[in-house]
C-alpha cells in the first residue's frame, strides 16, 4: 500500500494489526511516507519508531533528510543536535566482495581494508 501511495490505508492496517507492529513495519511506512512527501504520516511513523528504538541512527538520519528535502533547515539541525546529545552516530556504509573465497568489507575511500590489494588487482584487471 505504501509503495502505491495509499498511506492512510497502510496506517489503518498497521493500527489494526493483531500484533504490535515492530521496527520493520513502521520503518516501511516511514520510507513510503517520505517517498510520497506525506509529512503527517512521516510524523506518525517517526513517533512510533522513537518509542520502539529511540537510539536507532536510521530514524534520525531519515528525519534529517525529510527536513532537508523540505528545506526545513532548523528542524534538520535539531535532528543533528539530538543525535549528538544522545551520542548516536550513523555507521558508515560498507561494500562486501568475495575475493578468492574470502569475504572482504570496505568503505568508500578506504584503502586499508584487509584484502584491498587483491580488490584493486581485480579492478585493474
Amino acid at each position: 500500500m505504501g509503495r502505491y501511495g495509499r498511506l492512510e490505508d497502510a496506517l489503518d492496517v498497521i493500527r489494526n494489526m493483531p500484533v504490535s507492529p515492530g521496527w520493520a513495519v513502521w520503518g516501511a511506512l516511514l520510507g513510503a511516507a517520505r517517498a510520497h512527501d506525506n509529512a503527517s504520516i512521516v510524523k506518525v511513523a517517526a513517533e512510533a519508531l522513537m518509542e520502539i528504538e529511540p537510539e536507532n541512527a536510521v530514524l534520525y538520519v531519515t528525519l534529517f533528510n525529510v527536513c532537508a528535502d523540505a528545506k526545513r533547515w532548523e528542524d534538520a539541525g535539531r535532528m543533528r543536535d539530538e543525535m549528538g546529545r544522545r551520542g548516536i552516530k550513523k555507521q558508515r556504509g560498507q561494500s562486501w566482495i568475495e575475493v578468492r573465497e574470502r569475504v572482504c568489507a570496505f568503505g568508500s575511500g578506504d584503502g586499508s581494508g584487509l584484502c584491498m590489494a587483491e580488490v584493486y588487482g581485480l579492478i585493474e584487471g
